[in-house]
């Protein structure tokens, strides 16, 4: 978020914005998102037409409101300033750039990033590797955005054990691969059905009734036998005989000629 030519309402607004979004975050995901990013890399998007803006350098962030109108914020730093790994993961999968990382170690002598001319490093460190990229460049701003490592971690497993999902079978039906959902059906036919193969193959696995359904099947009260079960329950002489539930509300219905005469006519 940039607050440069806003006014101040315009700014407490995207202020709450971004602290509600990254209360959302840290509340149903777990996920610590706010940070402070310098520098915003763009590239030629060949993919879309919206134009890239990557943060070169993150440092995580604590936005809190002071006082209950949120009428002011108070920002503060809590962690360490660090190189974005997504826009490198970009310049190596999609333009076959190589990150020289001891360049990069280079001009962090002491590893903390805490000057100025250690960050403008940074940048022309960025731009001399992507080289490969066309119409790249770092336009050397300051915003406060929410920012998740969690898709960049799950394409970094999928990238050191890809061999793992493709072969499976059921990844593979998921992607559209025929071939690879009959297998899938046959198999899990042959693993339900294990001691009926011939039924197993004679009817997909989805089609079939579940071994468990069947049993303890619930008993089911109707006409005949409902009413030889209320004939066997003793009685007391001149006690109200309550009807079946009423099927649309489900509850006994007393009337008033069926209580005794020395009953109370309130329930």
């Amino acid at each position: 978020m940039s607050l440069v030519n806003l006014g101040r309402k315009q700014v407490l607004r995207r202020l709450r914005t971004v602290h509600n979004k990254a209360k959302e975050n840290f509340e149903e995901r777990g996920l610590e998102t706010l940070s402070v990013g310098c520098g915003l890399a763009t590239w030629e998007n060949k993919r879309a037409a919206w134009a890239p803006s990557a943060r070169v350098v993150l440092q995580r962030a604590a936005l809190r409101p002071v006082g209950a109108a949120q009428d002011e914020f108070e920002l503060s730093l809590t962690g360490e300033m660090e190189v974005n790994p997504t826009p490198l993961h970009v310049l190596r999968a999609d333009f076959g750039c190589e990150v020289d990382q001891r360049a990069l170690a280079e001009r962090i002598p002491d590893g903390r990033i805490d000057e100025l001319r250690e960050l403008q490093g940074i940048y022309r460190w960025i731009c001399g590797q992507a080289r490969r990229s066309p119409g790249f460049g770092v336009d050397e701003r300051i915003v406060l955005a929410n920012f998740a490592y969690a898709k960049l971690a799950m394409v970094s497993d999928l990238d050191v054990a890809l061999d793992e999902p493709v072969a499976n079978d059921l990844i593979a039906a998921l992607a559209g691969d025929q071939e690879a959902g009959t297998h899938r059906a046959w198999t899990t036919a042959r693993n339900c059905n294990g001691r009926n193969g011939a039924a197993a193959k004679a009817r997909p696995a989805w089609t079939r009734t579940p071994r468990h359904a069947t049993r303890h099947p619930v008993p089911r009260l109707h006409g005949r036998r409902r009413n030889c079960a209320r004939r066997r329950q003793p009685r007391e002489q001149g006690a109200a005989r309550c009807p079946a539930p009423t099927p649309r509300t489900g509850t006994m219905a007393i009337t008033q000629r069926q209580l005794p005469h020395n009953a109370e006519s309130r329930l």
